[in-house]
C-alpha cells in the first residue's frame, strides 16, 4: 500500500480494520503491521505512546508494583468472584514444573504481552479511535469499553473465565493509559509483568493456593 492511499479515509480505515483483525489471531504481526504503517503514514512514535517517560525509574516502579498487585487482585479476588476454578486452566499446564517451558514462556511475554498487545490494543487502536470520533469523556469511555472488548478475543483459548479476566485488565490499562499522558511504556512494564507474575505462580504449581486465599 502506499503512503498517499493510506493516507485517505478509505485507506487509513481499511488499513485499520485489517490490523485490528490480525491482531485478533496474531497479534506479533499486528505489531509489525503498526510500525510499518506507521512509517508509511509518517505518524510519530508518540502517537502511538512510544515516547521516553519523563522518569525513567519512576516508571519502572510503578510499572512492576502495579502488575503485582493487579495480577493479586486478579488471581485472589477476581477470578474466583467469577467462579474461575482453584486449580487453574488447563491452558498452561506446560509451564507447571518445566523450567525450560517457563523460561521460554517469559521471553515471549516480554515480546509479546509486555509490548505487542499494547501496540495494538491500546497504542494503535486509541490513536485510531480518536481519529474518528475525538477525544472527549464520553468518546474515551467509549474507547476503553471496546479496546476491552477486543483485548479479550485473542485470551478466548484461556475459557470464559480467561476472557472475562482479560476484558477487565484491559480496561483498567486502557484507563492507565490515558491517565498517564498516553506513555505506552508503564503500560508495557506492567502487563509484562502480571504474566511473569502468573508466569511463577504456574511453575511452582500455587495457582490452588494463592485462588483459595481468600475464598475457598
Amino acid at each position: 500500500m502506499s503512503t498517499k492511499f493510506l493516507n485517505s479515509r478509505f485507506g487509513s480505515n481499511l488499513s485499520t480494520f485489517i490490523i485490528i483483525s490480525i491482531g485478533l489471531i496474531m497479534v506479533p504481526i499486528a505489531a509489525i503491521l503498526v510500525l510499518i504503517w506507521r512509517k508509511l503514514t509518517k505518524a510519530t512514535y508518540k502517537s502511538l505512546g512510544l515516547y521516553k517517560p519523563t522518569r525513567i525509574i519512576k516508571t519502572i516502579v510503578i510499572g512492576v508494583v502495579l502488575g503485582i498487585l493487579l495480577k493479586l487482585f486478579s488471581a485472589t479476588i477476581f477470578m474466583p468472584l467469577i467462579g474461575y476454578p482453584s486449580q487453574g486452566s488447563g491452558a498452561f499446564l506446560f509451564i507447571q514444573e518445566s523450567l525450560t517451558n517457563a523460561l521460554l514462556m517469559s521471553v515471549y511475554i516480554i515480546i509479546v504481552a509486555g509490548f505487542c498487545e499494547e501496540i495494538v490494543f491500546r497504542g494503535f487502536f486509541f490513536k485510531r479511535f480518536e481519529s474518528w470520533f475525538g477525544s472527549s469523556r464520553r468518546i474515551k469511555v467509549t474507547m476503553v469499553i471496546i479496546g476491552s472488548l477486543l483485548f479479550g478475543i485473542p485470551h478466548i483459548y484461556q475459557g470464559f473465565h480467561g476472557a472475562m479476566n482479560s476484558i477487565v485488565i484491559g480496561a483498567i490499562y486502557g484507563m492507565v493509559y490515558l491517565m498517564n499522558k498516553k506513555n505506552l511504556w508503564l503500560v508495557m512494564i506492567s502487563h509484562a509483568t502480571y504474566d511473569l507474575l502468573a508466569t511463577y505462580i504456574i511453575y511452582n504449581g500455587l495457582t490452588k493456593t494463592i485462588s483459595t486465599l481468600f475464598f475457598n
